[in-house]
C-alpha cells in the first residue's frame, strides 16, 4: 500500500534512477557504443554536407548554362 501513496514525482524519480543504474552497468560497453553512434553521426553529416555541396554546384553549373554566362 505504501507505493500506491507515492507521488508521481517520487515515481518518475526511481524510474530514472533505474534507467540510470541499467545504463551504468551496461559499461564499457555502452560507452564503445555511443562513441560508435556519435561516429556514424559525424560521417552523416559529413557526407550530407558534401551532398549538398555537390547539388548545389552542379545546379549553379546548370543555371549558368541556361543564361549563357558559362
Amino acid at each position: 500500500m505504501a507505493a500506491d501513496k507515492s507521488s508521481r514525482l517520487d515515481r518518475l524519480g526511481d524510474g530514472g534512477l533505474v534507467v540510470i543504474e541499467g545504463l551504468a552497468s551496461i559499461g564499457a560497453w555502452g560507452s564503445a557504443g555511443v562513441a560508435v553512434a556519435m561516429g556514424k553521426f559525424l560521417l552523416a553529416g559529413v557526407l550530407t554536407a558534401l551532398g549538398l555541396g555537390v547539388f548545389l554546384r552542379l545546379k549553379r553549373l546548370r543555371t549558368n548554362r541556361r543564361t549563357g554566362r558559362g
